[in-house]
């Protein structure tokens, strides 16, 4: 996927040496599920269990190239076609960006191209996303998008030892705008 400034490759082990040092970074593992890489060998492993996803359809995973350099991930995750003789057509949108590369609309950016992708390519009617409370950014480029909230649930995970509340939302294939203004 091209996006006026970002390149969206499909996630490959040619990424782990553009990933690793980000995926180190504590700034940006704050409020995700997984805790910082000690090593590349362990970005690797990561890397390699993502591709498996995407070759076993249960995931679908872009790195984030801004001007020749890896700046971040973004990715469908929990994607749900079927459940016995219910059509779902939903996933999740999930994705982080290295410090150095935000404030710049770059991850807005993706996420526009990525949801055209995921309504248009993979015939989703529902993209959900989550923020924890705290994470105000990810909140400005959630409500950027036009997603919906839907609800709040009270301790949903503990990171380092604290509690913390998660924001959810959801849009609509119906509600997608790709002319929005961002």
């Amino acid at each position: 996927i091209q996006t006026e400034r970002l390149n969206l490759a499909p996630i490959s082990a040619s990424h782990v040496d553009g990933l690793a040092p980000h995926m180190r970074n504590p700034e940006i593992t704050q409020y995700l599920a997984w805790d910082i890489h000690p090593d590349k060998t362990f970005t690797e492993n990561v890397v390699s269990n993502l591709v498996d996803g995407m070759n076993a359809q249960t995931g679908i995973h872009w790195t984030l190239i801004h001007n020749q350099e890896v700046c971040g991930l973004i990715s469908y995750i929990d994607i749900r076609l079927r459940h016995l003789s219910w059509t779902l057509n939903r996933a999740e949108l999930a994705y982080w960006l290295a410090p150095s590369f935000q404030g710049q609309g770059l991850m807005t950016e993706a996420c526009k191209a990525v949801l055209k992708f995921g309504f248009d390519a993979c015939n989703f009617n529902k993209v959900v996303v989550a923020h924890a409370t705290e994470n105000r950014a990810s909140e400005k480029i959630i409500k950027r998008l036009g997603f919906r909230f839907y609800g709040e649930e009270e301790e949903a995970f503990q990171k380092n030892g604290v509690w913390h509340n998660l924001k959810h939302y959801q849009l609509l294939k119906r509600n997608f705008n790709l002319k929005a203004e961002y």
